[in-house]
C-alpha cells in the first residue's frame, strides 16, 4: 500500500532529508485517512515507516527511539483529525431555535402592555403627565398627591394635574442654557452646547467600548485556543462562558455599591493588560509545537529555513549525546498558558464593565429632552463599530499576526482607560436633575479654566514682546 511505498521510497533515498520524508508520508496519510478503516492500518504503517527511518540516521539508540515515538504518535493524531465525521447538515438550526425563545417573549410582553412607557420620558415636551402617573404607579407604586411631587422634582417645574405638562416645563425645554430657544423635538438637538458633554460621554464609551475587540475576542476564543494546542471542546465553555455570566453577575450586584467609574477602569484597563500579555506571548511563541529544544528540528512540519531548526541542526551532535528527554505533548508555550489565563480574564472584565455600564451611563447622562433620540444614535454607533471590528480582525491577523492585532486592541483598550479616567464622572446615588446639575458645573469649570489658560498665554505672550523690545 502507500505505507510500504513510502518506506521503500524512505529507506532507498539516503539523500532525501528527514522533514522532506516526514512531508511526504503526511501527504500519504491525508489521502488515505479519507477512506474507511484501512486508513487507520495505512496510516500506522506509514508512521512506522518514518519512524525507522528516523531511526536509521540517528548515531544514539535512545535518540533514534525517541525521534520514532514522536513521529509516530504526530502522524497517528494526523491521521485521527483527517478522519474525522464531519458535523451533520443543519446542525446550527438548534442554535437558532434557542435564541428564538427569549426574544418571542420579550416581544409577547411588549406587546401585551407589561413593557411601558417611561414615566420621565412622560414628562417631556408633547408628553402626558396623567400617562406619566399611570406609569409610575405600575413601574414604582407612587400615586397621587405623592406622583405630583415626585413628578415636579424630576422636572424642576409645575405640573398640571389634569393632563398635559406645565407650561414652565414647556418653556424650559424650548429654551437652552443661554435662554435662546432651542430646536425642541428634532435631531438637532443633540449639536446644542448644552448637550455636547453627554453626547461626548456617550459616543466616546460606545465606540471605545466595541473597539476593544470584545466580540472578536469572545467569537474567535476557540480559534485562538486551538491555535494555542488547546482543542478540548468544553473548554470554551470554562474559559468564556463562565466568566461572561460571572461578570454580569458581579455587575449587577456592584454597579450600585461601588459606582460606575470604578467597575469602567477597572475594565479598561484590566483588558488592556490581559490582551497586551496574550499579544507578548503569541509573539514569543515558537513557530512550531515543541516539547524540548532539541525536538524542534525533529517536528514533521518544521521548516529547514526556520532560524530555530538551523540552530538546532548545527548542534545535531550535541542533542544526540544528551540523554533522551522525557516523550512530552508538544505544546504551544508561553501562548497557551497565557491563553488559558487571559481569554477567561479578558471575558469577565469585560462582562462587569465595558460590556454593561456604559448602556446604563447612557440613560443617566442624556437629559430627557434627547435621551431617546442620543440612546438611538449610540446603539447605532455601537452596532456599527463591533461591524467594523468585526470585518477586520481577520485580515488584521493575515497582515499584522495574532500579536500585532491583540497590541492594537491592547492600546486602544488603554485610550478607554484614559477616556473614562478624564472625562466620566460618577453617578451613583445621583437623580437624574442632579446629573445634569453636575454636568453644567464641570462645563462651567472647563470654561474657566479654559479662559485663565488663555489669559495667561496673553500675558506671557506680552511679556515676551516688551523682553524683547
Amino acid at each position: 500500500g502507500a505505507g510500504g511505498q513510502d518506506a521503500a521510497s524512505i529507506a532507498g533515498m539516503e539523500p532525501m532529508t528527514s522533514v522532506q520524508a516526514m512531508g511526504g508520508n503526511a501527504g500519504g496519510v491525508a489521502t488515505e485517512a479519507s477512506s474507511a478503516s484501512a486508513s487507520s492500518v495505512s496510516a500506522a504503517s506509514a508512521a512506522s515507516a518514518v519512524a525507522a527511518a528516523a531511526a536509521a540516521k540517528t548515531t544514539s539508540p535512545a535518540a533514534a527511539a525517541t525521534k520514532a515515538a514522536t513521529t509516530a504518535t504526530l502522524a497517528t493524531k494526523s491521521a485521527a483529525i483527517a478522519a474525522k465525521t464531519p458535523p451533520p447538515p443543519g446542525w446550527w438550526r438548534p442554535l437558532f431555535y434557542v435564541a428564538a425563545i427569549p426574544a418571542t417573549i420579550q416581544a409577547a410582553s411588549a406587546l401585551g402592555g407589561l413593557a411601558v412607557e417611561s414615566p420621565v420620558w412622560l414628562l417631556g415636551p408633547g408628553g402626558c403627565a396623567v400617562r406619566s402617573r399611570r406609569s409610575l404607579a405600575m413601574l414604582q407604586g407612587i400615586k397621587g398627591r405623592a406622583a405630583v411631587r415626585w413628578q415636579e422634582a424630576t422636572s424642576g417645574a409645575p405640573v398640571a394635574v389634569g393632563g398635559a405638562n406645565g407650561a414652565a416645563a414647556a418653556a424650559a425645554a424650548a429654551t437652552d442654557d443661554q435662554g435662546t430657544p432651542a430646536i425642541a423635538g428634532t435631531w438637532g438637538q443633540l449639536l446644542e452646547r448644552r448637550n455636547r458633554q453627554p453626547i461626548t460621554i456617550g459616543l466616546g464609551l460606545c465606540v471605545l467600548a466595541a473597539f476593544s475587540g470584545s466580540n472578536t475576542v469572545i467569537y474567535f476564543a476557540s480559534s485562538v485556543l486551538k491555535e494555542a494546542g488547546l482543542e478540548n471542546p468544553n473548554l470554551l465553555t470554562w474559559a468564556v462562558g463562565v466568566p461572561n455570566l460571572l461578570g454580569g453577575i458581579i455587575a449587577l450586584v456592584a454597579t450600585d455599591k461601588y459606582g460606575r467609574r470604578p467597575l469602567l477602569l477597572l475594565s479598561f484597563g484590566g483588558m488592556s493588560v490581559s490582551l497586551a500579555a496574550l499579544a507578548a506571548a503569541a509573539a514569543l511563541t515558537p513557530a512550531h509545537a515543541v516539547s524540548t529544544f532539541c525536538s524542534l528540528n525533529n517536528y514533521p512540519y518544521a521548516d529547514a529555513a526556520n532560524a530555530a531548526a538551523v540552530a538546532v541542526n548545527s548542534l545535531a551532535a550535541i542533542c544526540s549525546d544528551l540523554p533522551p528527554p522525557p516523550m512530552l505533548e508538544p505544546t504551544f508555550e508561553p501562548e497557551r498558558t497565557v491563553a488559558l489565563l487571559t481569554i477567561p480574564a479578558y471575558t469577565l472584565l469585560f462582562s462587569l464593565g465595558a460590556g454593561p455600564v456604559p448602556w446604563l451611563l447612557y440613560n443617566e447622562v442624556f437629559p430627557t429632552r434627547i435621551r431617546a433620540r442620543a440612546t438611538a444614535v449610540c446603539t447605532a454607533v455601537n452596532y456599527a463599530a463591533n461591524t467594523v471590528v468585526g470585518a477586520s480582525f481577520l485580515p488584521m491577523v493575515s497582515h499584522v499576526g495574532l500579536q500585532g492585532t491583540y497590541a492594537v486592541y491592547a492600546v486602544l483598550c488603554f485610550a478607554g482607560f484614559k477616556f473614562v479616567d478624564n472625562l466620566v464622572f460618577e453617578t451613583k446615588g445621583l437623580a437624574l436633575q442632579d446629573i445634569e446639575g453636575v454636568m453644567e458645573e464641570r462645563e462651567r469649570k472647563w470654561q474657566v479654566d479654559k479662559r485663565l489658560k488663555e489669559d495667561e498665554e496673553a500675558r506671557n505672550g506680552g511679556s515676551d514682546v516688551g523682553g524683547s523690545g
